[in-house]
């Protein structure tokens, strides 16, 4: 059984069913009453390609709806929503296409929407609290985040790139196959958090603060982490080529297997940090197959704090080491020349 519902010259044909899941609507409403007649249709006075897109939201529901409907039909069909009391249809489609402006409780909304790929391109976002929030398959490019508070969040597969975060505070948080690349971290406050086979290549790290932080299998070529707070900060078979630590905090820090080449590491303090993933059985014999493989040709330590870090088995060819403090240091089997 269906209600036919006429705009000019077009009718439409609603399954009755469909009607009754919005007994507060204006259809719901008039059905209910016991105005409806079966052979008689309902002549409604809207625009027909708008109302085309009501009409679908009436059989299929919102969600299903919302890839169908173009940017200049919003305005529209919001207007149509509130005309025929769809108040919480009218929400869906609101937050779905903007303001660019978006509130915490507004991202839960559209992550409700499981059936689709949400993008928050361009958005602001500026001193949100997100908290035990999973982004999944999510788009954030050139977003603004600053000053925004993260706390237990899973970020799987999304995209961040050109991202602004400077001044971000992130705890507790994980980052999985995910793209920041060109990314603007200044200042930001980042502790016990990893990225997991991340893109964060050309990132903005200068002056952060990252404590309990894990870097593995990411590319972090070209990131300027000048002036950084990285005090025992884990960098496991990440590409760090090209980028700058000058004058950061590296003290305990861990670099295993990482691609540095062409790295600056000028006036760093980097006492205590570990270069090398030598295991020692018992004995205190090495295995070979536990020999470090990270690379340093052609990186520079000028003026850096080294005293009694252990060098052995890095390729540190061209590496420029003026005026930097080697006391005590141990480069065993290292590659010089």
């Amino acid at each position: 059984e269906a209600v036919i519902l006429q705009v000019h010259d077009t009718r439409f044909q609603v399954p009755i069913e469909g009607i009754k899941k919005y007994p507060d609507s204006f259809f719901g409403v008039w059905i209910l009453s016991g105005r409806w007649k079966t052979d008689e249709a309902l002549i409604i006075e809207r625009d027909e390609k708008t109302f085309s897109i009501v009409v679908e939201i009436l059989i299929n529901g919102v969600r299903k709806t919302l890839p169908s409907i173009k940017s200049d039909q919003v305005a529209s069909l919001i207007e149509d929503l509130d005309y025929f009391q769809l108040s919480e249809e009218k929400e869906i489609v609101k937050t779905y296409f903007g303001p660019s402006e978006l509130s915490s409780q507004a991202i839960r909304n559209l992550l409700s929407i499981d059936e689709f790929r949400r993008c928050f391109d361009d958005t602001h976002l500026r001193g949100i609290t997100f908290h035990n929030f999973h982004f999944s398959k999510c788009s954030f490019r050139r977003a603004t985040l600053c000053s925004s508070s993260i706390s237990r969040m899973q970020v799987d597969d999304c995209t961040l790139d050109d991202a602004h975060l400077s001044h971000l505070t992130c705890r507790g948080s994980n980052f999985t196959n995910t793209r920041l690349s060109n990314v603007c971290w200044r200042e930001a406050h980042i502790t016990e958090t990893s990225f997991s086979k991340c893109q964060l290549s050309t990132g903005d790290f200068s002056s952060a603060i990252l404590t309990s932080t894990k870097f593995d299998r990411c590319n972090l070529s070209g990131v300027n982490f000048k002036g950084s707070h990285l005090a025992d900060i884990h960098f496991e078979h990440c590409d760090l080529s090209d980028a700058n630590f000058e004058g950061a905090n590296l003290t305990g820090a861990k670099l295993l297997n990482c691609m540095c080449a062409r790295t600056i590491f000028n006036k760093c303090d980097l006492r205590e940090a570990r270069f090398s993933i030598s295991a020692y059985g018992r004995r205190g014999i090495q295995h070979d197959g536990d020999r470090n493989k990270s690379d340093f040709v052609d990186a520079s330590f000028q003026e850096a704090l080294l005293m009694g870090v252990d060098l052995r088995d890095l390729n540190l060819r061209g590496a420029n080491f003026k005026k930097a403090n080697l006391k005590c240091a141990i480069m065993l089997r290292a590659k010089i020349v």
